[in-house]
Formats: structure tokens, sequence, C-alpha cells
């Protein structure tokens, strides 16, 4: 039997926009507090803009890395990282 391509699940910029005020809104009422935002390219870069607004954090980065050829995933390749930081207490948005 011949294997299926992956389903993709799309949602509209309205539904995005109103998950990610969610998320900022229970991040908050957690009484979580972040330095900054890193956002990883092509998939976190728009919802890490509307966290840092949704919680008034101004420090925003990104992250380039690459996993998959095509539609396969393999090793993560890190192609940008974030300068002068280990990460702690930063929000990863992917």
């Amino acid at each position: 039997m011949a294997q299926s391509a992956p389903k993709e699940y799309c949602i509209s910029w309205d539904e995005l926009h109103r998950d990610t005020r969610e998320l900022a809104r229970r991040l908050l009422a957690e009484g979580r507090h972040f330095k900054g935002i890193a956002g990883i390219a092509r998939g976190g870069l728009i919802p890490a803009t509307i966290l840092g607004r949704e919680m008034n954090i101004r420090l925003i980065d990104s992250l380039c890395i690459a996993s998959y050829d095509h539609q396969s995933q393999g090793q993560a390749n890190i192609l940008k990282g974030m300068p002068d930081t280990d990460g702690e207490g930063w929000l990863l948005v992917d």
C-alpha cells in the first residue's frame, strides 16, 4: 500500500492571532516572566512578535534551525543561534 502524504492543518490569521493572544494571557495569569522571546524562523517569528506585544516584552530574537529535507526530519542544524545568552529565562516559540 502506498504511503499517504502528511495531513496539513491550516488556520486563519485571525485564529493564529486569537490563539497567540490567549497563550500570552495564560502565561501572564501564571505569573510567568521572561527575559526575552526567541522565535524560530519559518514558524515562530509571527507568534513571537504577537507574544512580545501582548506580554510587553521588547527583547525578541530569532533562531534559524534546519531539520527537514522536504518532508523528512533529520538532525537539527543550528544556522543562527542566539549570541550572548545560554537561553535561561527565554520563551522559545516555534
